[in-house]
């Protein structure tokens, strides 16, 4: 018999942009108003992650709108230079 199992997984996008400024914004569709700026790359990525976790917990707290979960964890779009 399994004591842990992991089954499912938010299975979310995060976009990418290159700010003329050399800013990155990241934002992840699915989740409206998740949208971060970082100086780096890696800066916006680990922002736009804990946005995203936020977004849904707190929607799972209220009893909002809920987010279609499918095996996997995020994963990140290259937007182009």
């Amino acid at each position: 018999m399994k004591r842990w199992e992991i089954d499912t997984v938010f299975n979310l996008k995060a976009e990418f942009i290159r700010q003329p400024d050399g800013r990155w914004l990241a934002s992840v569709a699915e989740l409206p108003g998740v949208k971060v700026y970082g100086r780096t790359r890696k800066e916006a990525r680990t922002a736009v992650q804990d946005l995203a976790l936020r977004a849904i917990a707190e929607r799972l707290e209220t009893g909002g709108e809920t987010i279609p979960a499918q095996s996997g964890a995020l994963r990140e779009k290259k937007a182009a230079l």
